[in-house]
């Protein structure tokens, strides 16, 4: 059984239509993982695809540089796949101040005021069913690891233990090199090839300085096996991802 995956934070509305939809039309992945999607666009990227899957929202986005649809400010990840899918669901692993409620998200005053969660979906092609998992993972100032991101590490570690999974992706707001992808490539294996040294794309990116920092991961787990592992730029402000899956 051989999936091919793309995964991209896509930056709400701001590249949906002249970069993210075509590119992923063109790529024709059997799995995709995104980062940074409006509720509002979910539909529109199902009809494109014609996949199916799970949205798991995580705030409400209160932004100036932020392309908002106008009837629904809310955002969070997607999982969608177009093989049949027999297992799906979520936990959130960190509630903003502990509450239930979606918080307000503003960038330029807090920009950890905002729930995480892991989403996941199991599809089958075939004897074997594969796991595929992703998160948007608590940011950071200029990737040094904080005792948020240490806290919020220790919580999704309680998540990761449930489940079986066979890949993760996702946006971690953490750089290799440092502590919290350290760990997550303790625990699995870091598939971006080591020559590759970001996947932020600065020529998209709002940020006035370049940054050079590899925030972006693709990790498996033993018996799972990533080939043809790809970094795609002018996408996104991040760098889309893709490879093949294959389970032993």
């Amino acid at each position: 059984m051989s999936v091919k995956l793309v995964s991209i934070n896509i930056e709400g509305s701001k590249h949906l239509e002249n970069r993210v939809l075509p590119f992923i039309k063109r790529q024709d992945p059997d799995v995709i993982t995104l980062q940074e999607v409006f509720e509002e666009d979910v539909r529109r990227i199902r009809e494109l695809t014609g996949m199916d899957g799970i949205f798991v929202p995580m705030a409400h986005i209160a932004q100036e540089d932020t392309q908002i649809p106008a009837d629904n400010d809310v955002w969070g990840i997607l999982i969608l796949s177009k093989l049949p899918i027999v297992d799906s669901g979520f936990e959130i692993y960190f509630k903003y101040r502990g509450r239930a409620e979606l918080p307000v998200f503003i960038s330029t005053k807090n920009p950890d005021q905002m729930n995480r969660a892991v989403a996941w979906i199991k599809v089958r092609d075939g004897q074997e069913p594969i796991l595929f998992a992703t998160t948007h993972f608590t940011w950071s100032q200029k990737g040094v690891t904080s005792p948020l991101q240490e806290e919020a590490y220790r919580r999704m570690e309680m998540v990761l233990d449930k489940l079986p999974i066979d890949v993760l992706t996702g946006d971690f707001n953490a750089p290799r090199g440092k502590k919290i992808f350290g760990l997550l490539a303790k625990r699995y294996k870091d598939n971006i090839p080591k020559d590759l040294i970001s996947s932020i794309d600065n020529d998209l990116h709002k940020a006035k300085d370049e940054i050079n920092l590899m925030v972006d991961g693709l990790f498996s787990e033993k018996g799972t096996v990533v080939t043809q592992v790809q970094i795609h730029t002018g996408i996104s402000d991040h760098k889309a991802i893709s490879g093949v899956i294959t389970k032993k």
